[in-house]
């Protein structure tokens, strides 16, 4: 692997459907990679997440875009949730800032008569 770059995952998804299938990329946050990403969001969406939605039962009902809707829900709920979140900023933010206040500050900011 040249310096500078880093492995990239297999497989960047969004709910199945692949992003990047490279073995290496270059460090994120470039604007190649930003802008290839941005190009195949789009194509994905243009040729299968917006034809789902528009291709209707007869009585007018999106049935596969609403299967989709239903995996997509299924598949995020064990990372994007409240526990998740408060679990996240008790680790990265309340607790290292606790930490880091003194004695006489931490009792200062739970004294009721204060």
């Amino acid at each position: 692997m040249g310096e500078g770059r880093v492995e990239a995952r297999s497989r960047f998804a969004i709910q199945g459907m692949v992003l990047s299938e490279k073995e290496e990329v270059a460090e994120p946050g470039k604007e190649e990679e930003d802008k290839s990403d941005a190009e195949t969001l789009y194509s994905i969406l243009e040729q299968q997440v917006v034809p789902l939605y528009y291709n209707r039962d007869r009585g007018g009902v999106p049935r596969e875009w609403i299967a989709m809707v239903k995996r997509s829900i299924q598949s995020i709920i064990p990372v994007f949730n409240t526990r998740r979140m408060l679990k996240e900023y008790c680790e990265k933010m309340y607790l290292p800032a606790i930490q880091g206040m003194t004695v006489a500050e931490r009792s200062d900011k739970i004294d009721p008569q204060t």
